[in-house]
């Protein structure tokens, strides 16, 4: 059932804060990694994905590759949801660095809360764009495309691993890439902001409006969020139900964006981004402040404000994407490739180099 609260708005919003495939655009991002846009459709919700892959090149299938071949890898995946006013651009550091480490990267973009509600508009009508986009139902379009992203990278897989199997009848072209290759049960989710909301939505957050649409994903194995969300007025168990692996990433300066600030409401500060991880039951939850850190740095795009930062916040962001970066793929082989190796660094003090200043936390 859909959300029926008359506040729907409200309660989202303070929570909310951040800016088949019908065309291919090939670039070579990384080393080792392909970058693929496509436009993946969900005809049972009408609804078009724009959808950015970042795939490990032990995906391609090199010519006249034997039909059984693409079943020999077993390669897992991360989805990835951008911030508020976002789109599939959106963490790039993460995606690269994942695909590097052999992940495939699969960050989709949500009509109606991505970039089209403020580009090309006026600047005086930007904030209302970002504040019209952050409603209950974009959280439960968002949730829908994520479900639909399963199920979409599943058929995919199966689909070909079907049509390739030795003695299959199928007479399709052997594709460029292995998605038979997928693992698809080991599968991780994440995202910025919104994106983050979306995460804890789907990992067992609990809004207090009863919904169907708000039930968990039984299907993810984790989750990452970057700029994670708690604001009062709020359930004293939102966090409760969230039993699974989780991390955190937030900085000391990651407060909500004056940008969205309305009269009435206090802005979040940068101190409750750490709410869902102290009030995450204990097991498997880990935390990382950067020092310094802002809001928008944690959309993971490096190129992103080169220009107008100052030498100092450049350090802090290029500080942050490079722990970050190792720390995310650390997190990923430790649930994802259940490696025993990673799992007891990410249970250590200092799993990856970080400043003295910065602060690593587990339970």
């Amino acid at each position: 059932m859909p959300i029926s609260s008359p506040d729907r708005r409200t309660w989202l919003l303070g929570c909310a804060a951040s800016m088949g495939a019908s065309s291919i655009a090939w670039a070579q991002p990384t080393a080792g990694v392909v970058r693929i846009d496509e436009e993946w459709r969900d005809s049972v919700r009408s609804r078009t994905l724009p959808v950015r892959l970042y795939m490990p090149n032990v995906l391609a299938l090199p010519a006249g590759a034997a039909r059984s071949d693409a079943s020999r890898a077993s390669v897992p995946w991360v989805i990835f949801s951008h911030g508020l006013g976002g789109s599939r651009a959106g963490g790039r550091a993460w995606g690269e660095a994942l695909a590097a480490a052999g992940y495939l990267a699969v960050h989709v973009q949500h009509p109606g809360s991505d970039e089209a509600i403020w580009k090309g508009k006026p600047p005086a009508q930007t904030a209302l764009g970002l504040r019209e986009g952050a409603t209950g139902e974009q959280l439960l379009a968002r949730i829908g495309d994520v479900r639909f992203v399963l199920d979409e990278v599943a058929r995919r897989a199966k689909a070909q691993a079907v049509a390739m199997a030795p003695g299959s009848a199928g007479s399709s072209p052997t594709p460029a890439w292995q998605w038979a290759a997928i693992n698809v049960p080991m599968v991780m989710m994440s995202g910025h902001s919104f994106g983050a909301v979306t995460t804890q939505a789907l990992m067992g957050q609990r809004f207090g409006v009863p919904s169907d649409d708000l039930a968990p994903e039984p299907r993810f194995v984790a989750a990452i969020a970057y700029s994670p969300s708690a604001r009062q007025p709020r359930p004293v168990d939102s966090f409760a139900a969230i039993g699974r692996p989780f991390m955190s990433i937030t900085g000391t300066q990651d407060a909500e964006p004056e940008l969205l600030q309305t009269p009435g409401r206090e802005r979040m500060p940068a101190s409750a981004r750490q709410v869902p991880y102290q009030e995450m039951p204990a097991g498997h939850k880990y935390l990382l402040v950067v020092e310094g850190a802002d809001h928008m740095m944690f959309n993971g795009e490096p190129d992103v404000g080169r220009r107008v930062r100052s030498p100092e916040t450049l350090e802090i962001q290029n500080r942050l994407i490079s722990a970050g970066q190792s720390l995310v793929t650390l997190f990923a082989d430790a649930y994802l490739r259940q490696d025993s190796g990673a799992l007891t660094r990410m249970q250590s003090g200092a799993p990856v180099r970080l400043a003295s200043q910065d602060r690593w936390a587990f339970k």
